[in-house]
């Protein structure tokens, strides 16, 4: 037994007459007694020497702690209260060793029962009546696909609008990314989600501008970061929120039909450089 519980209130109600020697010799003894689960050795040399009583002060609290709290027998020192707790233990181990059994053999049964009904399972014949009067024989499989199953049509992407978002990129940013499905396939994506042409470039524009100076964040003018997913989603929000503050203030003293004619992306970028 390699646990038990300790009432540190019964405990103390039992022992406060001990001293810190008697103490550490009671524990010792009781953790030997749990771990055997038998009763101690009854003899007194042995037990010093198994609980390293070494001096003469260790050796009398060790015969103090069996004097107080064990009664000696036939099979050795034995303790009323762990003996109890071991009677309970090997209850519960037993009774959990049975509930196991039993689940195990019902689990097996039911797995043999289930094999002897495939075993005895009777064969489909060839002659078997058809259930209906209006039932009609199946036709071979042929390998070809079955012309009369509907269709299900994938969403389509224009090729030609992912090739103008990787060329716009390209014109914008300075990059050379190529017409390859690493890059297509994001494009492709935010296409299918709704996001529009225009859209898109707009993010481009605005990424553009605020990371084309930034030596650490040009990296990121790639079509894993722009067009990733979570990544379209925020940027295409920030440029919802530039674009309608921008297009409400022109900043003072700049020349206000400059400001008009400008893009959202250039607005942007007109107010971070006066900032």
């Amino acid at each position: 037994m390699h646990y038990y519980q300790f009432n540190i209130g019964n405990y103390r109600r039992r022992t406060g007459h001990l001293t810190m020697l008697e103490h550490g010799a009671y524990r010792a003894l009781l953790d030997t007694y749990y771990l055997e689960e038998k009763p101690l050795c009854a003899d007194d040399a042995q037990l010093m020497r198994s609980h390293c009583a070494r001096t003469t002060d260790e050796q009398q609290a060790l015969k103090n702690v069996l004097r107080d709290f064990f009664e000696l027998r036939e099979d050795g020192y034995f303790h009323k209260d762990v003996e109890e707790k071991l009677v309970n233990y090997r209850k519960k181990s037993e009774k959990a060793s049975l509930s196991a059994k039993s689940r195990w053999e019902k689990d097996a049964n039911a797995m043999r029962t289930h094999s002897d009904g495939n075993a005895n399972h009777k064969p489909i014949t060839n002659n078997q009546e058809p259930i209906t009067t209006n039932h009609k024989e199946s036709k071979p499989l042929s390998g070809k696909p079955d012309e009369s199953a509907p269709k299900t049509s994938k969403p389509k992407t224009n090729g030609a609008e992912t090739s103008e978002v990787i060329s716009y990129l390209n014109e914008k940013a300075g990059t050379n990314f190529h017409l390859v499905e690493a890059n297509t396939k994001l494009v492709a994506a935010r296409l299918r989600e709704g996001a529009t042409l225009a859209e898109i470039k707009r993010v481009i524009d605005f990424k553009v501008s605020e990371w084309s100076a930034d030596s650490k964040m040009r990296d990121y003018l790639r079509p894993a970061t722009l067009f990733n997913a979570e990544k379209f989603a925020q940027y295409a929000g920030q440029v919802a929120v530039v674009a309608v503050s921008v297009a409400l203030v022109c900043p003072t003293g700049y020349p206000f039909s400059q400001w008009k004619a400008s893009s959202p992306a250039e607005r942007a970028e007109i107010i971070r450089r006066q900032a």
